[in-house]
């Protein structure tokens, strides 16, 4: 970061570098039984024939 710099412009880039490594370090929590597999994050179900 090039100086000088308001607190404003370091309180968002350290947000943004939060947000993304939360985002990185969120497991996959991927459920599958027979044909049936749920994915937790993206609240999204499938059966081997489609959605």
């Amino acid at each position: 970061m090039v100086k000088p710099f308001s607190m404003a412009e370091l309180q968002a880039r350290i947000e943004a570098v939060l947000r993304r490594a939360a985002r990185a370090a969120r497991p996959e929590a991927m459920l599958q039984v027979a044909d049936l597999r749920v994915d937790l994050n993206a609240r999204q179900v499938w059966l081997s024939d489609g959605r």
